[in-house]
This record gives structure tokens, sequence and C-alpha cells, in this order.
């Protein structure tokens, strides 16, 4: 989904009026129009009611609101932290595949350049395909991920911040596996799952097992889009309640993962100083987090 198309919805709910936040941006009524009509149909629902009087939000379109308002804030937040930043030869490219979730990515890097105001830090939306391919080739210099078996024969390493990660399902409250205790394998069966990965890593190997899940999956371009499926009782997704779901909207049943993982960063082996102060911020912060977690 277009940036600026999510703008532009969140100017129109903002002012209930097309017209007023057609003026508030500078485009035309008619441009506006367009883009929310582009919008509509990726997002597969109308966002909004029509009437003499003004717009207002469907069902549909506060969900969307929600997410929306979410993401702006994190655009707009890590946007200034890149532009503060100091671009030197030592500049930091952490790749993230929405496999930690952005609040976590967020509160490390805010606390690594309050540590170090003068390092220069790049965070990069990378597809978690071609993540360590981007490592080997020096595009990036550490990379979100689980631990993974096979990377150590290409000369990188797996640093593991976060050991306690207990998976959950987030449902939408009205789904029928929102009234159970646990979720387990066998209960996911014929269930949409929402992925925002890929499911071979870069060199071919599985990054999850769908058909041990027995689940149908789904990619979601992104967090609205996400929550909006989950919200409308279409899907459901993986989290580890890092950032709580909405409790009006989502249930989170705890999972038993038949393959607990941990969370953290693969970089090449010998880390620099860079790689290795951002890691030990990473890891103070994943430790509180384990300290949060509740199954």
């Amino acid at each position: 989904m277009n940036l600026n198309h999510l703008q532009s919805f969140f100017s129109i709910a903002e002012h209930g009026s097309f017209s007023k936040a057609a003026k508030a941006m500078h485009i035309s009524s008619q441009a506006l129009l367009q883009q929310m009509q582009i919008l509509e149909r990726e997002v597969g629902a109308s966002l909004f009611h029509r009437s003499h009087r003004g717009v207002s939000l469907t069902q549909a379109g506060r969900h969307f609101y929600d997410g929306v308002k979410h993401i702006l804030s994190y655009t707009e937040a890590l946007r200034k932290l890149c532009q503060e930043t100091l671009f030197t030869d030592n500049e930091l490219r952490v790749g993230t595949c929405q496999e930690i979730t952005s609040t976590f990515i967020f509160r490390v890097s805010y606390e690594y350049r309050k540590a170090h105001p003068n390092a220069a830090l790049s965070i990069v939306n990378t597809d978690s395909a071609i993540r360590f391919a981007q490592l080997l080739d020096s595009n990036l210099d550490l990379c979100e991920s689980h631990n993974v078996e096979t990377i150590g024969q290409y000369g990188l390493e797996y640093s593991p911040v976060i050991t306690a990660a207990h998976r959950h399902c987030i449902v939408s409250k009205k789904h029928p596996l929102a009234k159970k205790e646990v979720i387990t394998v066998a209960d996911l069966k014929d269930q949409t799952l929402l992925l925002g990965t890929s499911l071979t890593d870069s060199f071919g190997n599985p990054q999850l097992n769908i058909k041990e899940y027995g689940v149908n999956t789904k990619q979601f371009s992104n967090h609205a889009s996400k929550k909006l499926e989950t919200a409308l009782g279409n899907a459901i997704y993986f989290d580890y309640l890092f950032d709580k779901p909405d409790s009006n909207y989502f249930n989170a049943v705890p999972f038993t993962d038949p393959h607990p993982r941990t969370f953290g960063f693969v970089h090449k082996k010998n880390p620099s100083t860079e790689i290795k102060r951002f890691l030990k911020i990473a890891s103070k912060i994943g430790d509180s987090l384990n300290d949060d977690i509740q199954i």
C-alpha cells in the first residue's frame, strides 16, 4: 500500500470531509477520491460512509484507522531517527523484516542512538528471503531472525536476544478459537495464517513448516492489513506480545509451539564494535521483555 494513500485516508478520517482533507493536503478533491478508490480496492472493503453531511468511517474503516495511526506514528519516528543520524563510514545497517515487532526494533534503535549519539544507524526494510544474502554481500550489518541451524556454514552467526518467546495466536474476538485457553497445531488445521515473511530463507531453507500446521497461508503487506483481516475473522497470525493487541477486537491465545524459537540478530563472524554495542542493548531490552511475557 502507498504511504501517501494511508496519509490521505488518515487526513479524511480526521477532518470528516474529503474537501477539507484535500485543502489541508494541497491536492484536488478528485485526486483524493481516486486515491481512496485505489486504497479501498487494495483493502477489499469500503472504508467510508458518504452523505451530504460529510464522511464517517465504516466498521472496517475504524479498524483500518487504528492500524494506520500506528503505521504513520512509527514511520515518522523512524524517519526522524534516521535523519538525525550522522552518516559516517561506521554506519550500522540493520535489516528488519517484521519478524520482531516494530515496537521492539524501535526501542533498541532509540536506546542505541541515545547511548551513542554520534553513531550512524539505518533501519532497512528487507525481504526475509534475501536478508542473509544481503549480509554476505555487506549490504546489511545485521538483521532480525529466529534461530537458524544452517547459517554457520555460510560464515554467519546468530546472537539471541529474546530467549523466552512464548508464541500466541492472535484471533478475532468472534473467532471460534478465541474461546480456547490454549491453541495446538491440530486447532490450526484449515485456518488462514497471515505471514509477514517468506516461507524460505536466502539458502532455500524452510522458515515455517506449513504442512505440519495444516494451514492456508496469505502474505500481508503491512500491519494495518494484517490487523484488519484478523479483526474481521478472516485469518489469524502469530505474535509474541511485545506489542499487545487491542483487546476490543482481538484475543491473544497461547499457542503450543512444536518448534520453540528464540529471537535475535544474524551477522558475520567477528562482529564490529558497533554491532556488539547494538546487540548488548538489544539483549538488555530483550531480558526485560522476557520478564513481561505471560503465557
